[in-house]
């Protein structure tokens, strides 16, 4: 008996889903948060900045 191993597209779209969203949350790891100068000051006198 042979097995026959069919091709199905939802393969490759659930494939191309996994990846998008494992690189959606890999971006938002390495993610730069802007934050204003008046807000760095203010970390920077309460010693929350190194």
């Amino acid at each position: 008996m042979e097995k026959h191993h069919r091709f199905s597209i939802w393969y490759v779209l659930l494939g191309v889903w996994v990846v998008l969203i494992a690189q959606s949350y890999l971006s938002s790891l390495f993610a730069h948060q802007v934050i204003s100068y008046s807000q760095f000051l203010s970390l920077l006198k309460e010693s929350k900045i190194r």
